[in-house]
């Protein structure tokens, strides 16, 4: 990515694409979101010195529209990693930004603050899970910004989740082993996979 910054100072040009990518694991072809957004360079600074070539640039963007990808010019480049992606692409204009959605938005976040209650009925020992955006306005940011720090703030939510779910397995398999163990009549220091019964 610094030779596409570097085209950016040299350029002038400020705006780029981000899609999503996808990976498949298997195969391990790889496929670009049809849709991207588009980030907007606020700010750059050069910091090569400061951190003896680790970082070259620190940034920071904007998100100002969003576009689609009608072809990727350069595709070769993405294998070898040589450069970064050159596309083609059109505007997605939003046509409804006159239009109010806060009534279905509202809905929106009331339904995820209802599935966060019975979330944390189901499990008593997680974290509630506090939507931030909605902190100190009363549920009424129901607004497309407010909207994005949403799903933002559900995105953490389930990965600290996830995080839960894993200490919680990786304890009940420890207490596992060493019940196993235990009744073998000598709990080792370290375990090895070969230590382990099949079953």
């Amino acid at each position: 990515y610094r030779a596409m910054y570097s085209d950016i100072l040299l350029s002038g040009g400020r705006r780029f694409v981000v899609p999503q990518v996808r990976q498949d694991q298997v195969e391990g072809s790889v496929q670009l979101a049809e849709v991207g957004v588009v980030l907007y360079l606020d700010d750059l600074k050069e910091v090569s010195e400061q951190t003896m070539d680790q970082i070259k640039y620190v940034c920071s963007h904007k998100v100002i529209g969003r576009v689609r990808i009608k072809r990727v010019l350069n595709p070769a480049v993405f294998a070898d990693r040589s450069s970064y992606l050159r596309v083609e692409v059109e505007d997605i204009v939003d046509e409804d930004l006159d239009t109010d959605y806060s009534a279905a938005e509202k809905k929106l976040i009331d339904t995820i603050e209802e599935v966060d209650r019975l979330q944390e009925e189901a499990e008593p020992d997680l974290k509630k899970f506090r939507l931030q955006m909605l902190a100190g306005d009363g549920g009424q940011n129901a607004t497309r910004d407010g909207l994005w720090s949403l799903l933002s703030d559900w995105s953490n939510y389930v990965d600290f989740r996830l995080q839960i779910f894993q200490q919680r397995f990786q304890r009940e398999l420890q207490q596992t082993v060493v019940s196993y163990f235990e009744k073998q009549g000598n709990v080792p220091r370290q375990v090895s996979l070969n230590d382990l019964p099949p079953e």
